[in-house]
């Protein structure tokens, strides 16, 4: 299959456009034998994360100072260090010091230290 030349409006500037495949052949594996090699791992990929989606996901949006406590084992002066250097977002609310959920879980998501 050869590509087709298009002209740009400078005459020495030309690109060269690459057919676009009417079909794509993966493998001669049967459909069915190849959704079972696909679901195996996308499964155990699945039940590994599911456990701590669903956690996060019946939080709420914020968390007050004991919720961030029981979350994330951070002790209330840890939560009040990490405010006074601005390395966690938060919101006062009157005298309530509020965490967003998100916040809170990527500066815990930041410190993972990968296995050899």
């Amino acid at each position: 299959m050869k590509g087709k030349k298009v002209r740009l409006g400078c005459p020495k500037a030309t690109i060269t456009t690459m057919p676009i495949p009417t079909e794509l052949v993966l493998t001669n594996m049967p459909v069915e034998a190849l959704a079972e090699r696909i679901s195996e791992p996308a499964t155990a990929a699945l039940l590994r994360i599911l456990p701590e989606a669903v956690r996060r996901s019946r939080m709420g949006s914020y968390l007050n100072d004991k919720e961030a406590q029981a979350e994330t084992g951070l002790t209330r002066r840890q939560l009040r260090y990490l405010r006074e250097q601005r390395r966690i977002e938060y919101r006062l609310v009157g005298r309530t010091v509020l965490y967003p959920t998100q916040g809170l879980f990527e500066l815990i998501d930041a410190g993972k230290v990968a296995a050899r």
